[in-house]
């Protein structure tokens, strides 16, 4: 194996370096990347603004522009995929020789790029051919599907991972019927048993009990619409009756800013850098990618109106699948009533419930309740796993109607 050197590209100034790599800028660029090329292979990481921008600084150097030359790379590797628009992955495809590699990684059942345009209603007949507002996995997806190039193994594949390390086997029983969908089995490691703790922790402590779990947390305040002071409370009652947990061990999330910045008021004790539980309070879009110990997720809407106006955004499949799959030990979800039993009246809005409703249907097991002010608050979980040593019963006198 050669030598390899991990490269950090900064778009302006360096603000955070990662140990084991070296930072380079717009200024050192073509000098760092010279010399780590003479010792051995480059790798270098960056967003697309910035490697675009390394390429054309390099390419503009005497050692390039002399030869008449313009600086490619042997492979390029695009994370997140389904978060980067289509023709974003053209221009980083720019950067790639003939022979070059290109390698997608990404999930479709997760949120696409954010774009300010609403382009699903264009009807300029360019953006409805060329659908230049869908994601570069989306993309390729679709060569793969409907291209001839699909027949060539050697120049298109596509490979579906369907091993999650990282799930606990509680959470994923929830998404899993979701990649059925895609006719993908989700698999992972066993052995993620979760005792019954009944009896054994009352009211809030239920849900820091056990190692792993599910916790639906459900409460009847019914006024709320992006903001929920019921759903604040609930939140930090909890925190506040959780053991010692690690530093920057919890992530708090919600589909709505006007939450966010409730819930980062409410939880400003907890959030303190490197010393209290709570890594960051934020919304559902910027956890994709991310992963954490014990994911809180507030849905805070409640009012039943308010629901029935933004089904589509709420209870939206993807954004639900990113909420639930980001933890590594714990999901505690914290929502209305009113949410889980709404009921869409669209056929495909219907459809996008299904995370919501499977987490209904999982979560039927009563462990605690709770009041906040005039509000009743259940915490529910699936059945707890049976006993994992057998039962052995014997008898020496068997009936005969055995």
């Amino acid at each position: 194996m050669p030598n390899i050197h991990l490269v950090q590209m900064h778009s302006s100034d360096v603000t955070e370096s990662i140990t084991g790599t070296e930072d380079c800028t717009d200024g050192n660029c073509t000098s760092s990347v010279k010399r780590l090329r003479r010792t051995g292979v480059v790798i270098i990481g960056g967003t697309t603004t910035a490697l675009l921008k390394m390429s054309e600084r390099i390419s503009a150097s005497a050692a390039y522009t002399g030869a008449g030359r313009v600086f490619q790379a042997d492979e390029l590797i695009i994370d997140e995929a389904s978060m980067l628009v289509f023709p974003h992955a053209l221009a980083l495809a720019s950067l790639l020789t003939e022979d070059g590699c290109m390698m997608l990684t990404g999930d479709h059942r997760q949120l696409s790029p954010i774009v300010a345009h609403e382009w699903e209603d264009e009807d300029r007949p360019p953006t409805v051919l060329y659908q230049p507002f869908r994601s570069a996995y989306d993309a390729i997806r679709n060569l793969l599907a409907h291209s001839l190039i699909a027949a060539d193994k050697t120049r298109m594949n596509r490979s579906a991972l369907t091993y999650s390390f990282r799930l606990p086997t509680v959470v994923r029983n929830l998404i899993k019927r979701l990649y059925l969908l895609d006719d993908l089995e989700l698999d992972g490691p066993s052995g993620h048993t979760r005792p019954d703790s009944r009896g054994i922790q009352d009211g809030w402590e239920s849900v820091w009990a056990n190692g792993t779990g599910l916790y639906l947390i459900l409460h009847n305040e019914r006024i709320s619409n992006q903001s929920n002071e019921v759903e604040a409370s609930i939140i930090k009652e909890m925190l506040d009756a959780a053991p010692a947990q690690a530093p920057n061990s919890i992530a708090v999330i919600t589909p709505h800013r006007a939450q966010r910045t409730l819930l980062q008021t409410r939880l400003a004790p907890y959030i303190d850098p490197g010393i209290e539980p709570v890594q960051l309070v934020d919304t559902v879009n910027r956890l994709q990618g991310a992963e954490q110990e014990t994911i809180i997720v507030s849905a805070a809407m409640s009012d039943p109106s308010a629901i029935a106006g933004n089904a589509e955004f709420i209870l939206e499949l993807n954004r639900a699948n990113v909420a639930f799959s980001r933890t590594k030990k714990r999901l505690i979800v914290v929502c209305s009533e009113s949410l889980l039993s709404h009921m869409p009246v669209e056929a495909d809005q219907y459809a996008e419930t299904l995370l919501w409703k499977s987490l209904r249907q999982e979560c039927t097991e009563l462990v605690a309740t709770e009041t906040i002010g005039s509000y009743s608050v259940r915490v529910l979980t699936p059945p707890f796993d049976p006993p994992s040593v057998p039962v052995l019963v014997t008898s020496t006198l068997v009936p005969s109607s055995v």
